[in-house]
């Protein structure tokens, strides 16, 4: 079912259940809406790969709500709260810019994407998404806070790491300038196996830098490990200080 005029109206959404609603092509603008516990199923946002046809969130909270085989397309969110979002196994973004967009608390599995589909390669598809991206976070005060989010998993290539807020302990910045020479691998403690992965995955697009998260919503062994990790890195020089 597409996405009506009516479900892009403002108010207060409880105790919802939104099943495969499809914002396909629609340049739409969702605006001042609230919705608290609810559920959506197998839905899509901004579902397009024409640059003048993505939809617009702007001014929406989403409060304990809970999300199974949805998708996020290159929409424009700005002035977005997510306070609490089951995930089930993993939420992807496809191109969605993001200016002021708050993450807190539990919030699943997330990986996003810089490219608006999975077909990175076109660039007659991904040219002007590239464009608008650079243009986007040229005039943005911060683009993304994810301080006090607890993930299960978490990775997002496409946003500039200057405009990522952050916790320090648990998320750090890497630069591609200070990968550039392969002897950090070499010197790193042999069991710190994880991060040069994550590294590999996220620089893979050509980005200038990244900000590795260690997810709070794992196992307290598992996070220690993996915040020991990203204090070696900073030793290296690879992170940042912080």
């Amino acid at each position: 079912m597409k996405i009506r005029h009516e479900d892009a109206e403002s108010g207060t959404l409880a105790n919802r259940q939104f099943l495969s609603l499809f914002d396909d092509d629609s340049a739409a603008t969702f605006a001042d809406r609230t919705f608290e516990r609810c559920l959506f199923t197998n839905c899509v946002l901004a579902n397009t790969d024409r640059i003048d046809r993505r939809s617009t969130v702007t001014n929406v909270t989403l409060t304990d709500c809970r999300q199974v085989g949805c998708a996020v397309g290159p929409a424009i969110l700005e002035d977005v709260l997510v306070d609490g979002l089951d995930t089930a196994d993993l939420l992807i973004v496809w191109g969605a810019l993001f200016r002021r967009v708050t993450l807190r608390h539990r919030v699943g599995s997330i990986k996003i994407n810089p490219y608006p589909q999975i077909d990175e390669s076109d660039a007659t598809l991904t040219g002007p998404f590239d464009q608008a991206r650079h243009d986007f976070y040229a005039a943005s005060d911060w683009a993304l806070d994810i301080s006090e989010a607890v993930f299960r998993s978490f990775d997002a290539t496409g946003i500039p790491a200057r405009l990522v807020r952050r916790d320090p302990e648990t998320q750090a910045v890497v630069r591609r300038k200070n990968i550039a020479d392969p002897a950090w691998r070499r010197k790193l403690a042999k069991w710190n196996t994880y991060w040069p992965d994550v590294i590999d995955v996220l620089f893979e697009d050509g980005a200038t830098d990244a900000v590795l998260v260690a997810p709070k919503g794992v196992a307290k062994v598992r996070l220690r490990k993996l915040v020991d990790g990203l204090a070696n890195l900073r030793d290296l020089g690879v992170a940042d200080p912080d």
